[in-house]
């Protein structure tokens, strides 16, 4: 009794020695963004692209992990390294890595929020608009490739073989499209970005038409309406997604001025 009664006097003390000592570091779904300041300066800003960039990726990896398409090797190399020891490290599948964009993108347009009061240079704000653009398209393309995953299961699961070749067709176009939008990504397209982004959005069109070729031409097999209806909503889907992440990539790689004229053309 003596020892709890001496003990008592010491409790607050011990407890805050227990609390430092054991601190238990919260996972972040930013891998960047903890480094930048509360006043807005150019380092902050280059932070920020980071973050972006970063973002892109796992958008892009997220969205062909969907369609169970290999990773690029290159683009894969070029970020080991960032999800480990991170909540992105802990997420193995499609419906546990998307809450984690969303909270990323999330956390990027509050950053951006923080300074909509500060007086900046008129080119920072520019580029701070460009860049939570660039957030807002590739979330959109995420989005898009989860409102459309429970259709994608029921071709991909199916043991009717017509609607099972028609998710293989959405995979090797899905596979298409990034494998030409991951050489944007890495600037190894072998023309310029701008005439590059043209291009992928281009594909997209293309791929978005085959598509409905094909739907139409299935109308007469033995598909059902349910069917056919899935079929376009996974390519309406898909069309938008895509698009989308090219859009991502415009904001992101291109100056503001080529940016502007890319939207007002497309």
């Amino acid at each position: 009794m003596l020892g709890i009664v001496l003990f008592y006097f010491f409790l607050d003390a011990f407890g805050d020695f227990l609390e430092k000592r054991f601190v238990s570091k919260e996972l972040e779904v930013t891998h960047f963004l903890q480094n930048a300041g509360r006043e807005l300066i150019d380092t902050d800003i280059e932070i920020l692209e980071l973050e972006v960039k970063l973002f892109l990726y796992r958008v892009i990896h997220l969205n062909m992990q969907a369609f169970h398409l290999k990773s690029d090797e290159i683009l894969e190399q070029h970020f080991q390294g960032f999800n480990k020891n991170s909540l992105f490290d802990q997420a193995n599948h499609f419906a546990e890595q998307y809450p984690l964009i969303k909270r990323a993108a999330g956390a990027m347009i509050i950053f951006d929020a923080k300074f909509s009061d500060q007086e900046i240079k008129q080119e920072t704000r520019i580029k701070l608009n460009q860049l939570i653009s660039s957030v807002r398209n590739a979330m959109h393309a995420a989005k898009g490739i989860k409102d459309i995953m429970e259709n994608k299961l029921s071709l991909s699961n199916s043991i009717n073989e017509v609607k099972f070749d028609n998710y293989l067709q959405f995979q090797k176009r899905q596979e298409l499209f990034y494998k030409e939008l991951n050489l944007v990504f890495l600037h190894k397209a072998k023309i310029g970005i701008y005439e590059a982004l043209q291009n992928l959005l281009n594909l997209a069109d293309t791929l978005y038409r085959e598509e409905i070729q094909d739907a139409y031409s299935n109308a007469s097999t033995t598909l059902q309406e349910m069917d056919i209806a899935t079929l376009f909503n996974m390519n309406r889907e898909l069309y938008s997604s895509n698009r989308a992440m090219v859009l991502a990539l415009k904001d992101f790689l291109l100056e503001h001025h080529q940016a502007e004229h890319f939207e007002s053309m497309n």
